[in-house]
């Protein structure tokens, strides 16, 4: 097995490569919002899953192109080819701003995301590229992007620290119906590596201290948050290159599953979701794809049941 390093969105993910198994990929197919070439990531979907929200680089590797946010949406049967949306790709020290997971609120109407745009109120503090959460009103065809504010929620990626991996970068965001957002991060005092933590929104708008998650969700490696049901009780998250699924009762989460080899290869799989009809898991994977050949970034589907 051979271990390669890629920079993927500031982060270091482990990306495992292995001889093909062709069996093991059989139930999972490519989703038609992969673009040949290009590294595409995860997407959002309304909940009328009619509209798709994902980032998608404009290279087969990352870093070496801009990464940024596109829309496409579902008419007669079929994905229109995604649009670029208008976010600022003004980022810290002249870098490109990317941005990254994102997710659409349970009633529709705001977008969640995270992106490494430059943010004066932080130039003081010399931040190196730096993801913080933002949110944008779907229901306004004028609106701007606004970063989520609250106590210790956007930290600044900069000094010794900001240079470790993934570092006060916040990512991945997820709100539920009662107002909890999830995300995952990387700080001091965490349990492992990456992982995954809890705010509540209050009734200003802003959003209380974030808690780290107790274990099971978090271990002393990296536990990555990708997806979290309508009413915060089914989680999916990565661990270890593969999905996993936790369910909270009487408030507790489950130790965490892996899903089954129709969804997990011998591949990284990782940063899933489930289609709003709950039918079907939708899925990052670096296995090969329609060229045989892999590495290369795509998204993928299969049937789920839960």
């Amino acid at each position: 097995m051979i271990q390669i390093r890629l920079l993927l969105l500031g982060a270091a993910f482990l990306i495992q490569s292995h001889p093909a198994f062709a069996s093991e990929h059989s139930a999972a197919t490519l989703h038609p919002l992969s673009q040949p070439g290009q590294i595409s990531l995860t997407p959002a979907f309304t909940p009328d899953g009619k509209t798709a929200y994902f980032a998608l680089s404009e290279c087969a590797n990352i870093g070496n192109c801009p990464q940024t946010l596109h829309i496409a949406r579902f008419e007669d049967g079929t994905w229109t080819k995604p649009e670029r949306l208008g976010l600022s790709l003004k980022g810290y020290n002249g870098e490109t701003a990317r941005v990254d997971w994102p997710s659409v609120t349970p009633d529709g109407k705001t977008l969640l995301f995270s992106w490494s745009r430059e943010r004066a109120e932080k130039l003081s503090e010399s931040p190196m590229e730096d993801f913080d959460l933002w949110s944008l009103d779907l229901s306004d065809k004028n609106a701007k992007p606004i970063a989520l504010q609250g106590e210790a929620l956007n930290l600044t990626r900069g000094g010794r620290l900001g240079r470790i991996e993934y570092f006060y970068n916040e990512t991945a965001p997820e709100l539920t119906d009662t107002g909890e957002l999830y995300f995952w991060t990387q700080r001091e005092g965490g349990a492992g590596g990456r992982d995954i933590y809890l705010s509540r929104k209050l009734p200003d708008g802003r959003f209380t201290k974030p808690e780290i998650l107790p274990a099971p969700i978090n271990t002393a490696g990296n536990d990555t948050l990708s997806w979290m049901s309508a009413d915060g009780a089914t989680m999916l998250l990565t661990r270890n290159g593969d999905i996993h699924r936790s369910k909270k009762v009487d408030g507790v989460w489950s130790e965490p599953m892996p899903l089954g080899p129709h969804i997990n290869s011998s591949y990284s799989d990782f940063a899933a979701t489930l289609t709003p009809d709950g039918k079907s898991i939708v899925f990052s994977s670096t296995r090969p794809g329609k060229d045989g050949v892999a590495g290369l970034i795509q998204i993928w589907q299969a049937a789920y049941k839960d």
